[in-house]
């Protein structure tokens, strides 16, 4: 639909339709980044390894091209929402969800590296879970009971953990949407490697100063998921989404100066049509 066609519509009609067409742009622009981990395995009844789709998981000390765990389920997954940047392989009719179900395993990773981008556009991180271990409701519990969710990013070649852990609320039978505000997160670096190898994924760094409270610096993100420091039974995700700034076609900003204008100009017609009646 062109301008002109929008100032040919009625006012009330215009209004209701910019609206619209803004609140699409501030979806459009935030979401630059979203895997829903389709399923391409035409009946089959066992679920594909993650790599299918670009991600991976393992543990520490394992090589990050090639952990050995994790795979996609056949099964639905969390609500169907579109894919973003994630390159799906197969029909995303087909959603699966990702899964982790090696139990009792310390220092997991779930992560991906087919997207990367800039560590100051990054508002926000989504994703779903629906993980095997419940709720912790109180701090006396122990957090050895529970599966504790962070976020991981790779920033100029070096792992930083989020201090703070993201626990599922709920058990196995539901989905619960996670909400990373990186305005509220510090981290911690990892780059304790086995035998020195910085092609493994890392453990804690011994420097204590580094352990956590520090802020991400700025820099290309080039992996990005969760670090888990001990799972008890399955970890599942889906809709994993990054929130960048700055970062659509149409900043908001200009959005929505373009849709005060929009609303100006057609007042100013409805205005006119009325001097002249």
């Amino acid at each position: 639909m062109t301008i002109a066609s929008l100032l040919s519509l009625p006012y009330t009609r215009f209004a209701g339709l910019s609206t619209l067409l803004l609140l699409a742009t501030k979806v459009d622009a935030s979401i630059q980044y979203r895997e829903v981990f389709p399923n391409d395995l035409s009946g089959q009844s066992q679920g594909q390894l993650a790599t299918s789709q670009g991600w991976r998981a393992g543990q520490h000390d394992n090589s990050i091209a090639s952990p050995p765990d994790g795979q996609i389920s056949v099964s639905s997954g969390s609500a169907e929402l579109s894919p973003v940047n994630s390159n799906p392989v197969g029909s995303i009719l087909d959603t699966g969800f990702a899964f982790y179900s090696p139990d009792q395993r310390a220092g997991v990773y779930i992560y991906t590296q087919e997207y990367s981008f800039n560590s100051s556009l990054l508002d926000q991180v989504i994703w779903d879970s629906r993980n095997n271990t419940g709720t912790r409701t109180n701090p006396s519990q122990q957090v050895a009971d529970f599966t504790d969710m962070h976020l991981v990013l790779r920033v100029g070649g070096d792992f930083y953990v989020s201090d703070q852990a993201f626990l599922h609320q709920g058990n196995n039978s539901a989905w619960t949407t996670n909400t990373a505000d990186l305005g509220a997160l510090t981290f911690g670096l990892f780059d304790t490697y086995i035998n020195n190898d910085t092609t493994t994924l890392p453990r804690r760094t011994s420097n204590v100063a580094q352990q956590s409270g520090l802020s991400l610096p700025t820099g290309t993100v080039d992996l990005f998921g969760l670090y888990i420091d001990k799972n008890f039974g399955t970890i599942r995700i889906d809709n994993f989404a990054l929130d960048l700034d700055d970062a659509g076609v149409v900043p908001e900003a200009t959005a929505a100066v373009i849709w005060l204008g929009l609303s100006g100009v057609a007042g100013a017609g409805v205005f006119a049509r009325r001097r002249r009646d």
